[in-house]
């Protein structure tokens, strides 16, 4: 079945994004290294990028980019703590409603999954999960492809700067239970070791950040619960808005379930097909990533609806098709589940 749009004005499928690092994790490095405007203005050159590109923290600049403005600032001041020093100094809300999420969590558990669930928010990654056994909770990620053995003064950053939204529930002198990198072992990785502590290991499969069990139901002295939903429910809204996931697998996914909705080939072979794999090895891809094939396929149809339904005019029957549902009727249930309302008044009440 091919959907066919009245007034042919197919929706066109969003483009893939390619890997990218958020403007405001680039930005706060002129203050650390106090370096006036042209010299700033020059290390950017250095790498590619232009100070109009850091005009808005909000936007996202390329990978390779970012990385490199971080490797070129430590080389600047000679020192390959920076990405330390940068943490300890970079403030709560630096990243959004992120940071504020952080310190407001429950307990240490709840903001490990919260990291795992929005930093991609910040950079992208290929895959990020969170993991919990009888030892310690973890999260791990890693950055996409080649770009990952590029990252070492930002992968550090990063880890660091969750250690500093960590530590003020923990007992004093605490060190996480493991630190591992997957970059190649630098020449002066003792000095790391003071802060990352004992468990510090370069050269690894993954990224690993690994709290001790024992410890994860600490809170922070100042939670509030309200305040972290609140900034958890803005941090989804802008996640879904520039269409982030928790690993370039599951947008690649999405983006191919899309396509595949408007022709109504809605199975997992299908979507095996579309991505390339072999079944057996999406299915294990899909187990790796913590996702549900049926799950994700409700998500995608949910999120296009909300799309078409608030931001164009094109008739519920048109919609149907294009979300791969061989009537309207069967879409107007799945929107009263979806939004406890039927399509009509989703989109009556988004009218201006």
């Amino acid at each position: 079945m091919s959907a066919q749009f009245g007034h042919n004005r197919s929706p066109p499928a969003p483009p893939r994004s390619q890997p990218f690092v958020m403007a405001y994790a680039v930005i706060g490095l002129q203050a650390v290294l106090k370096l006036p405007p042209d010299e700033w203005q020059r290390l950017l050159a250095e790498v590619g990028l232009k100070l109009e590109q850091l005009a808005d923290p909000e936007s996202a600049l390329p990978m390779e980019a970012g990385f490199a403005a971080f490797e070129a600032a430590a080389a600047l001041v000679r020192n390959p703590r920076l990405c330390i020093d940068y943490a300890t100094q970079f403030s709560v809300g630096g990243t959004g409603p992120l940071g504020f999420a952080l310190v407001n969590a429950k307990n240490v558990r709840e903001m490990l999954r919260t990291v795992s669930r929005f930093v991609p928010m910040v950079s992208s990654m290929s895959m990020i999960r969170y993991d919990e056994d009888d030892v310690a909770g973890s999260i791990l990620w890693q950055y996409p492809g080649a770009l990952s053995a590029l990252s070492g003064q930002f992968v550090m950053w990063g880890t660091a700067l969750t250690i500093e939204r960590i530590i003020p529930s923990m007992p004093p002198g605490w060190k996480p239970h493991a630190v591992e990198f997957d970059i190649d072992q630098p020449p002066n990785a003792s000095i790391y070791g003071d802060y990352f502590g004992p468990g510090l290991r370069f050269g690894q499969p993954i990224n690993r950040l690994a709290v001790q069990a024992a410890l994860l139901e600490r809170a922070p002295a100042s939670a509030n619960q309200r305040l972290f939903e609140m900034m958890t429910r803005l941090a989804e809204i802008e996640r879904k808005r520039r269409g982030i996931y928790g690993s370039q697998f599951e947008a690649d996914a999405r983006a191919a379930i899309i396509q595949l909705l408007r022709r109504g080939d809605t199975s997992v072979g299908d979507l095996a097909d579309a991505l390339h794999m072999p079944l057996s090895e999406l299915r294990k891809t899909f187990n790796e990533h913590r996702l549900d094939y049926r799950a994700l396929v409700d998500d995608v149809r949910k999120e296009e609806a909300r799309t078409y339904l608030v931001a164009s005019d094109i008739s519920l029957t048109d919609i149907a098709f294009a979300l791969g549902y061989a009537d309207s009727s069967n879409f107007i249930r799945a929107c009263k589940k979806w939004f406890g309302k039927a399509p009509r008044d989703v989109r009556a009440q988004a009218l201006p």
